[in-house]
């Protein structure tokens, strides 16, 4: 949900791990309210996330599985994911 933490992924060390393209992220992030990003703004991502995973599972010949990662942090100096 958090803009700010997907751009820092995107511009750390490991960002060659990833692809630009798969990733998802609210405007704004939850500010650690649970039923935000529950409720409101994460729901509004479901249909986004399905999405990339749909691309992503088409574009495949033989589809054996697939990853989610799921992070949760807090704004710190360190993130936690």
């Amino acid at each position: 949900m958090e803009p700010g933490v997907v751009d820092l992924i995107r511009s750390g060390p490991l960002a060659n791990l990833y692809r630009p393209d798969t990733f998802v992220h609210g405007e704004s992030g939850a500010g650690n309210i649970w039923a935000k990003g529950y409720y409101t703004e994460g729901a509004e991502l479901v249909e986004s996330v399905m999405d990339v995973i749909r691309a992503q599972a088409e574009n495949t010949d033989s589809l054996q599985g697939f990853q989610l990662l799921h992070c949760m942090s807090r704004v710190t100096n360190v993130d936690l994911c």
